[in-house]
């Protein structure tokens, strides 16, 4: 057995012998956290995994197709170059969710987890070999490290590239060289480009490197104030050119990007999401647990004070630590896993300082002791952080971080016993509308669920995608009018605050109060019973709702939501027989639209219809410029311009015949105040609108006097 003794004791002793121990340990974890699942992911949970799906779908067709899909990808809020180091494990063993989520951990986590060994011997002058893989072996055992990816979230990749930044800084902290803070601003700008919200980590260490260049310049300037200008003015430009890189570098990447992210106001967009500080804080306490809390306290403390440790680094990664959770807690106040990668690398960092504090500061016999009970913390951490074991109560659990339970629903079956029904039901992929929004079902769960029992090609249910948070969100009238069944629970359940759900809310509150559009549906038979008890009952359209009752379920629906929703423009779209319809307020004017309209088939009587909700005078007129992509295809296509009254009455109407593109001039007078102007995109001849596209652009409303 000599052989065996010996070959073990070269690997231990050979760098990639420990690499290939943790990537072992890493991979272990992710496989035996997913194979204990038995689930359906569906939102967040599972929209990652389904772009990194599409990429590995487009490089099976062509590698350049798979490129021009990331690269279209960047021009959008989620994009996907975060799949391009996944895409070997899933080109080779396949696109499952054990495969995905295991290349997550060991293409991201792993080296992070090196990043953060290799800061660690900066911020920890002695046995550097030992510090470093410690600090490596520290990050996967802990369970706020995993909180991200066991859900699907890719966001360790942007927490990846914000560690190489800050282990770029710790290597030289007097940022005397040009080409350091270029690297700097690229790994942040890539950490912004992969996770949007890493703008924040980024600005909480550049905050970090403005307070130490002071804390510097503050402390030199006396005693040599010549040399302590200089580095000052060297240093406080060597941060601009880092904010440069990071601004320069997304701009090269996607200046489409950037235009959106800096013109797009997502503090109110998101205010849905936002919670009271004190949910932040106590959030925070639990997900990291309070003898976490208290180590790395100690160990910064112990840093800071006894000078065992690095001063500028230590000094760095608490104000980092500081800022970060300062702009969570008082700023943003978003709840979530992938946000506290945000402060994670900085957690496990003074961990490590506390770690090393031990064996610097307290004698043998006592360090010996504290590191034993040390090491069995953090073992009972890691089971009680990834296990079901971690679901006790009693007082001494919140000293703990935060379960991360493997994700089982005792409802699968019924699940599948439902999309197995609406398959049935909507062979022609009729569209359904789904008036929930809890995690027991969200709106797109049984779109998830089919993917799972049938595959990505077999998928056939027409899930229409209704609004569900207010800040977001956008009058559901359109789905609405469209649906041909609608999925109802009993009781309605939140996700969020009460207040937050009114756009999902209000579909559920027609069905159960039984509104006049109400009556144009009737309720199927087949119910099904989720796990927390919410009965589903489904909804199946009887017969057209006619304009009048829209228009007055549309009023009652204003009324009930109160406030408009963030995301609703003055234009909607009010009924949508065709494939694509779409709507943009025009970017520089002052309230000017662009409508687009594809004209693919037959309009068979049925006109595409947009309802103009902002302000009206008895006396209109409505400009624009209509173009049509073909005249001989879409010949005698109409518009027909009407304002209504909250009952759903005609007050006014002109409709105009378009041969070819031209302009629109259209004025309409009512004797009392209109409510609402109705666009009519009509077809009078009925005849076949094969390719026919209709561009409205320059659409204004504006009062006459």
């Amino acid at each position: 057995m000599s052989w065996m003794r010996f070959s073990w004791r070269n690997l231990l002793r050979n760098p990639y012998g420990w690499l290939a121990i943790l990537i072992g340990i890493t991979g272990a974890i992710a496989a035996l956290f997913v194979l204990s699942e038995h689930y359906f992911y569906f939102s967040d949970w599972g929209v990652y995994h389904d772009m990194a799906a599409d990429v590995a779908d487009a490089v099976h067709q062509s590698p350049a197709r798979a490129l021009a899909l990331i690269s279209r990808s960047t021009r959008q809020v989620y994009n996907q170059v975060y799949t391009l180091p996944l895409l070997p494990g899933l080109l080779i063993f396949g696109e499952s969710r054990l495969v995905y989520i295991v290349s997550l951990a060991i293409v991201y986590l792993v080296p992070l987890s090196l990043v953060l060994g290799a800061i660690a011997t900066k911020l920890i002058p002695a046995h550097p070999r030992s510090v470093f893989w410690c600090t490596a072996f520290l990050t996967p055992l802990l369970p706020f490290s995993w909180g991200s990816i066991v859900r699907g979230y890719p966001d360790v990749s942007g927490a990846l590239f914000v560690a190489i930044a800050a282990l770029l800084y710790v290597n030289d902290v007097q940022l005397k060289r040009l080409r350091q803070a270029v690297l700097m601003g690229v790994a942040l700008a890539i950490a912004v480009l992969l996770r949007r919200h890493f703008a924040y980590g980024a600005i909480a260490l550049l905050g970090a490197l403005f307070i130490q260049g002071v804390i510097d310049f503050a402390g030199n300037v006396r005693r040599e104030p010549r040399p302590a200008w200089a580095n000052w003015f060297r240093y406080s430009t060597r941060i601009g050119l880092i904010v440069a890189t990071i601004l320069l570098t997304l701009v090269l990447i996607s200046w489409k990007w950037v235009y959106t992210t800096l013109t797009t106001d997502y503090k109110t967009l998101y205010a849905s999401y936002s919670v009271a500080t004190a949910a932040m804080a106590h959030y925070y306490t639990s997900y990291y647990g309070w003898a976490v809390w208290a180590m790395v306290g100690v160990g910064c403390l112990i840093g800071l004070t006894t000078r065992t440790l690095n001063q500028p680094v230590i000094r760095f990664v608490a104000l980092w630590g500081l800022l970060s959770l300062l702009e969570w807690l008082f700023l943003l106040r978003y709840l979530g896993d992938h946000y506290t990668l945000n402060l994670t690398p900085q957690i496990i960092l003074a961990l490590a300082a506390f770690i090393w504090s031990l064996q610097r500061c307290w004698q043998r016999a006592t360090q010996a002791l504290a590191l034993a009970a040390l090491c069995l913390f953090l073992v009972g951490n890691a089971v009680i952080g990834l296990t079901p074991v971690g679901s006790f109560s009693h007082p001494l659990r919140p000293l703990f971080s935060a379960t991360h339970l493997p994700a089982v629903r005792r409802d699968y079956d019924e699940i599948v016993r439902l999309v197995h029904y609406l398959r049935e039901v909507t062979p022609n992929r009729e569209a359904i509308v789904m008036a929930t929004t809890v995690s027991y079902l969200s709106p797109d769960l049984p779109y998830s669920a089919e993917q799972t029992l049938y595959g990505r090609r077999n998928r056939r249910l027409n899930i229409l995608g209704i609004p569900t948070v207010d800040s977001s969100g956008w009058y559901p009238i359109g789905d609405l009018m469209q649906a041909q069944y609608v999925v109802v629970t009993n009781p309605f359940e939140h996700a969020l605050h009460p207040d937050q759900e009114d756009v999902v809310k209000v579909v559920h509150t027609i069905f159960i109060q039984n509104w006049q559009i109400a009556q144009d549906f009737k309720r199927l038979p087949q119910q099904f019973t989720l796990e927390s008890g919410t009965v589903v009952w489904v909804y199946q359209r009887v017969r057209p709702t006619s304009l009048p009752v829209a228009i007055r379920t549309f009023s009652q629906m204003q009324q009930q939501i109160g406030d408009r929703p963030g995301g609703q423009l003055d234009w909607l779209l009010f009924n949508q027989p065709f494939p694509f319809s779409d709507i943009k307020k025009d970017k520089g004017a002052s309230n000017t639209y662009e409508l687009h309209v594809a004209l693919d088939n037959p309009l068979q009587g049925i006109p595409t219809t947009f309802l103009y909700i902002g302000p009206l005078a008895a006396r209109t007129r409505v400009t624009g410029e209509v173009e049509l992509n073909d005249p001989t295809r879409c010949q005698n296509t109409a518009l027909k311009l009407s304002l209504l009254s909250r009952q759903g009455n005609v007050l006014d109407a002109a409709e105009t015949r378009y041969p070819q593109s031209g302009a629109l001039n259209a004025t309409l007078s009512s004797p009392a105040q209109p409510a609402y102007l109705m666009l009519d995109v009509l077809n009078p001849d009925g005849s076949p609108r094969d390719r026919c596209t209709l561009k409205l652009r320059k659409l204004a409303v504006s009062p006459l006097s």
